[in-house]
């Protein structure tokens, strides 16, 4: 992972460049495969933006790998468990309904997505379900020092289909046409 959102400047303007984010896709996908009662990690909670609105609904835990997001989602959550954690390595003892990440997972190489992927599978209970986007494309890019790998459906079909079952899997626009990739999978 980049030390970019380690700095409390850099992560600063993660917060400003996140502003006016609109949450209804991952409404959307929360309402129509996650039951009310089910509990849910968020991986890389940043500032808290998905956190904002699920926590009115759900049981949610968050975590981030930048102690300065996991200081502010303690600050802005004080009831909410939020835990400083690696995307790859996923180091909890618990378990959960599901696990979700918005655009997140596109910082790790390949095989850091697959070391995730198995992780995940661990944490998550019997049937447990995944939601995470990506960005749609095949080259990888550097932005203000962050490394952003895009993927192609093919290529996450690939990658999550040896321990999961896709229930949905789309590109979607975010910021231009088709520019993203939903998945939606559950634990085989």
């Amino acid at each position: 992972m980049s030390e970019f959102y380690k700095n409390e400047k850099t992560a600063q303007q993660y917060i400003q460049m996140t502003e006016g984010y609109d949450p209804s896709l991952m409404q959307a996908l929360f309402s129509k495969w996650i039951k009310t009662t089910d509990t849910i990690l968020e991986l890389g909670s940043g500032p808290g933006r998905d956190l904002e609105w699920i926590t009115t609904n759900y049981e949610v835990e968050g975590s981030d790998y930048s102690p300065f997001f996991v200081n502010l989602l303690k600050e802005k959550f004080p009831a909410m468990p939020v835990h400083q954690m690696d995307a790859t390595a996923l180091e909890t003892d618990k378990s959960y309904d599901a696990i979700f990440s918005n655009k997140v997972l596109h910082h790790l190489e390949h095989d850091q997505l697959a070391e995730s992927l198995q992780q995940q599978w661990k944490a998550l209970k019997p049937g447990g379900k995944l939601l995470h986007t990506f960005w749609w494309g095949a080259h990888e890019e550097e932005i203000m020092e962050l490394k952003f790998k895009y993927y192609e459906i093919e290529d996450l079909k690939i990658l999550f289909e040896e321990q999961f079952e896709i229930l949905e899997i789309y590109r979607y626009d975010e910021i231009e046409e088709k520019d993203s990739i939903i998945v939606v999978a559950k634990k085989k």
